[in-house]
């Protein structure tokens, strides 16, 4: 799964939990930066953390959310394969444009990573 279908089902979730708020912002934010630099692991751990603090109607979103990544597990490595020169884009003008809109450094990965 290329990273950008990735993170558009994060900011699905962040808007059904926080709406437009500045909250969701940083939300999506920070969760980016864990599914990008830990992948299934980073969002298995932060998730459910999240499920104690919003209404119970809204945690279908949260268990979707991860039940979709743990589907694709697999598939979400993209700091390994950031590491090995790989792409992390699903082809040349999402590449491309993930490239002319600026780097972003990820300590986790001691690697730039490429900002959405």
């Amino acid at each position: 799964m290329d990273v950008y279908h990735a993170a558009e089902h994060v900011s699905e979730c962040g808007k059904v939990l926080f709406g437009e708020s500045a909250a969701r912002l940083e939300w999506f934010e920070r969760m980016r930066m864990v599914l990008l630099s830990e992948g299934l692991g980073g969002m298995d751990r932060e998730l459910p953390l999240l499920k104690a603090d919003v209404k119970a109607g809204l945690q279908e979103s949260l268990d979707s959310l991860l039940e979709y990544f743990r589907g694709n597990a697999g598939r979400l490595n993209y700091c390994d394969r950031l590491a090995e020169g790989r792409v992390i884009g699903s082809g040349l003008k999402q590449t491309r444009a993930y490239t002319l809109t600026g780097m972003l450094e990820i300590p986790v990965c001691n690697l730039k990573m490429l900002i959405l």
